[in-house]
């Protein structure tokens, strides 16, 4: 459900923004460099944390961060440790999402900044954990987990969690808004859309989120493009169902199915079938949903085993457990049909990706899939 904010905070914006000013650069200690060196140039995925910083160095050091990974900001807070926040994210064609973690602080998001890029996309904001009080020139309003804001980032804000948070910040750009969202432009106005985790797509939402949080904890291979397809179909998806779009009701299906195939990885008689009845439609509505993000159910799954056996191939904790059994593991009913299936996918066998990794050294831990 759809609101905007009423007028009785015109004044509380300005006041609280007059009194965040006087605040602003106390903690401003020269931390323009630990900013640049822990986030990086590469934007396609990054991540950041004030944890370890001095605590006069934090606020300088996340408005640095925001501003390589996202948008111009000010920020303040008045803990007595320090500003204590965290952020990972990625950048795919379709747009970029941001998780953050954070403390109670207080944002000031600044408008008409040099190379922000301001009239090409449009922000979504998804509360996930805490509470926020959020200022514009229209008024103030309280916002509570579930909620979430759409808005341009031309438009000045002042957004307070009393709190610990936890936010999902989409940037969307405009021909994906415009062409495939089918909404209402923002016209510098704000849309908060409450309780989207509740309701006829509560629960394919609040999937579609977890979905998407599961894929920032991956590292990101920006030479994979099914890598680069699953986040941004992953991304488009939770902006469905939080806008109530026209993709939003195959979108959450799908969401929830990518989640489904994840977690029976090892069931060699997981079909379409057994996916359907898992998220509970029609085999033919499944298979159509799909078809909306560009593939299908059978060819989601293979991809799904293929790359965890990809992992589990260049993980040096397991450089002992044979190629056969990591087959069986992630679903494949013989060694040959997944040797041909990986050689298919991949360009070369099972076995050299194995030892490749071994002469590179290149093989890593890879943790159990979550339940």
């Amino acid at each position: 459900m759809a609101g905007t904010p009423g007028r009785r905070g015109r004044r509380s914006v300005r006041a609280v923004s007059i009194a965040s000013a006087d605040r602003i650069g106390a903690d401003r200690m020269g931390a323009d460099r630990i900013g640049a060196e822990r986030i990086g140039a590469d934007r396609a995925s990054a991540s950041f944390t004030t944890l370890g910083l001095p605590r006069q160095e934090r606020v300088r050091a996340w408005e640095q961060a925001n501003l390589r990974t996202m948008r111009p900001v000010r920020c303040l807070t008045f803990d007595a440790d320090g500003l204590t926040a965290s952020m990972r994210g990625f950048r795919v064609p379709g747009g970029a999402v941001t998780e953050i973690r954070a403390g109670a602080h207080v944002i000031e998001r600044v408008p008409g900044e040099p190379e922000s890029g301001e009239s090409g996309v449009v922000l979504l904001n998804l509360l996930l954990e805490g509470e926020a009080y959020l200022y514009t020139l229209d008024g103030s309003q309280s916002l509570a987990a579930g909620d979430a804001t759409l808005y341009e980032p031309r438009s000045p804000l002042l957004l307070a969690f009393p709190g610990a948070m936890r936010q999902f910040s989409i940037e969307i750009p405009r021909a994906v808004y415009d062409e495939e969202l089918d909404r209402p432009d923002p016209d510098g106005r704000f849309t908060v859309y409450r309780s989207v985790f509740s309701g006829a797509n509560g629960a394919r939402t609040r999937a579609a989120a977890a979905h998407l949080g599961k894929l920032l904890g991956r590292a990101l291979d920006a030479a994979d493009p099914a890598a680069v397809r699953e986040r941004e179909a992953a991304l488009i998806d939770l902006v469905d169902l939080v806008l109530g779009t026209r993709l939003g009701a195959l979108s959450g299906y799908v969401a929830a199915a990518r989640e489904h195939i994840r977690t029976h990885l090892g069931d060699p008689g997981l079909g379409v079938g057994r996916l359907a009845g898992a998220v509970g439609i029609s085999e033919r509505h499944l298979e159509r949903a799909f078809a909306a993000v560009g593939t299908t159910v059978a060819g989601a799954i293979s991809e799904a085993r293929l790359a965890r056996a990809r992992e589990l191939l260049t993980d040096a904790s397991r450089s002992a457990v044979p190629i056969a059994a990591i087959a069986t593991s992630v679903g494949f009913g013989s060694p040959t049909g997944f040797s041909r299936a990986y050689r298919r996918r991949y360009g070369h066998s099972a076995r050299d990706e194995r030892r490749a990794a071994a002469a590179t050294g290149t093989g890593t831990e890879t943790p159990p899939p979550r339940g």
